[in-house]
């Protein structure tokens, strides 16, 4: 994908969110399957982080890596049912990450939930650091 290309799908993912009540949008790493951005609810003023998946990617269950497709054993939709049933229950722990919506576009998939501050994959490497 060229810088434009990618310029141009990225502006479009921020006027998405922006539309759909999330301003502010920063993008803060790509994905195997898409994008993650965090964005500030107007309906709150509340930081949240924005899981971008491309539904085609996702109902292949597969990626995209330098123009190939690998399959793989990951969807954005599990990680929602998950995310939902972990929140069901209204004394859930604060360290769960608390599920705000769900939406769909024409091409893309949208997780919006709680801003935890740090990625899990960024909180397991700093875990080891002290194991060590």
């Amino acid at each position: 994908m060229t810088d434009a290309v990618g310029g141009k799908k990225e502006k479009k993912l921020k006027a998405i969110l922006c539309q759909r009540g999330y301003a502010e949008p920063v993008k803060i790493a790509d994905t195997l399957q898409g994008t993650i951005w965090r964005c500030t609810r107007q309906k709150n003023k509340e930081s949240v982080v924005a899981k971008i998946s491309s539904k085609e990617l996702t109902s292949e269950s597969s990626v995209l890596i330098q123009g190939a497709k690998y399959k793989i054993h990951e969807s954005i939709l599990h990680e929602r049912d998950i995310l939902k049933y972990l929140n069901k229950d209204a004394n859930r722990s604060p360290s769960i990450i608390r599920f705000i919506e769900f939406m769909k576009s024409n091409v893309n998939f949208y997780l919006i939930m709680e801003d935890g501050g740090h990625s899990l994959f960024n909180f397991n490497i700093k875990v080891h650091e002290y194991i060590k």
